[in-house]
């Protein structure tokens, strides 16, 4: 077990120096899990020659934010306003972040009141002028 530690941390630890971390300065300081994603508005050339790119494309996942779960949101608003509206914010806020810069962190849990703790966790996204 101690092993797969180790050498999760060493790949983690030689990806981030690899590549860029989104958003990671925006993060505090005590942070114990961060996850960035460049955005899909700017994944650079040698994206273009991945088989990420080909198995994405080949599954049109665009249609997913833009069709599916706006039909989706519609299908359960006619039952349920309330729930359709939040599906279709959370399908709106799910392709901002999936176009744009975006990281999510966990710094652990805030202990100082021992009858309420809680998480320390966020969802940070550079939406640009999608921000509104």
């Amino acid at each position: 077990m101690n092993k797969m530690i180790v050498a999760l941390a060493v790949v983690l630890t030689s990806a981030s120096m690899l590549f860029a971390q989104p958003l990671a300065d925006h993060v505090p300081a005590d942070t114990l899990v961060y996850a960035g994603w460049a955005g899909t508005t700017n994944l650079g050339s040698d994206y273009a020659r991945t088989h990420l790119k080909a198995l994405l494309d080949s599954c049109d996942l665009q249609k997913f934010f833009t069709d599916f779960l706006p039909a989706v949101a519609n299908k359960v608003s006619q039952k349920n306003a309330e729930a359709g509206q939040a599906m279709g914010t959370a399908s709106s806020l799910l392709k901002r972040f999936a176009q744009h810069p975006s990281a999510f962190y966990f710094a652990g849990v805030d202990m100082s009141n021992p009858n309420q703790p809680m998480p320390k966790i966020g969802l940070i996204c550079d939406a640009g002028a999608d921000a509104p």
